[in-house]
């Protein structure tokens, strides 16, 4: 009930139009989530929830066939003017690196550009000609959606834990799964890159979100114009 109130108080305090828009805006594009149906298998062999959350059992990173088809549908359309539909696609432009993570023993946070994490992918290696080729059409643009799309502090603390299941995912290439036991995931997500637990965090939020806004132009070839929040609704602890 209360996340539909919020809904509704967020959309209220928007701007009015007296024309009708269809927006075509999409999250997550770039992150890491279920790698593959073999690690959804192997976490939930392991007892972790994974068919429990529609994220951890349906998404995926962007293979080249996801946005072949996509983009086969949007060129088939266009408005009275002549224009495609066009995605905004809010990107994520890097994962964490899992490999000098664990390599430093879970000491210290190490991230990867998501372009190097496409090359480990089995079917990834035209995605990048196909994000500049929807962009060039004009029926594709990315937007910015943050650094990483993992709660660095609050993960971190886990893994550090020793908790067997987060090594274990960590280990399988992913970190998107819930923690067991927690059924109020709007006061520890390890979603939520924006969250605070304490408000000593906001700097390395702030720098963390700069060194991404860098990292899209670079990747793409110009400065973003937006930013879609990645954080829980609720008060700093």
């Amino acid at each position: 009930m209360w996340s539909n109130i919020r809904k509704y108080v967020q959309n209220g305090l928007g701007p009015r139009f007296d024309k009708h828009y269809l927006i075509i805006e999409s999250d997550d594009w770039g992150t890491v989530r279920m790698p593959s149906k073999k690690v959804y298998n192997d976490l939930k062999k392991e007892g972790c929830s994974v068919d429990n959350n529609p994220f951890t059992k349906f998404d995926s990173l962007e293979s080249n066939d996801d946005l072949e088809r996509l983009f086969s549908i949007l060129i088939k359309y266009k408005d009275k003017t002549g224009r495609h539909p066009i995605i905004t696609a809010d990107t994520i432009v890097a994962n964490p690196s899992f490999e000098k993570i664990i390599e430093n023993g879970f000491l210290n946070y190490e991230y990867e550009p998501f372009i190097e994490t496409l090359k480990r992918y089995p079917a990834h290696n035209r995605v990048m000609d196909l994000y500049r080729e929807g962009i060039a059409s004009g029926f594709f643009y990315p937007e910015y959606h943050g650094r990483e799309h993992v709660n660095i502090n609050l993960w971190m603390k886990e893994v550090r834990k020793n908790n067997t299941i987060f090594r274990l995912a960590a280990k399988l290439g992913t970190f998107a799964i819930d923690l067991e036991g927690n059924n109020d995931r709007y006061k520890k997500n390890f979603m939520a890159t924006c969250h605070m637990e304490d408000e000593s965090e906001i700097n390395d939020i702030k720098n963390n979100l700069g060194i991404g806004l860098n990292l899209f132009s670079d990747i793409f070839g110009y400065r973003a114009r937006s930013f879609i929040a990645l954080l829980i609704f609720g008060t700093v602890t």
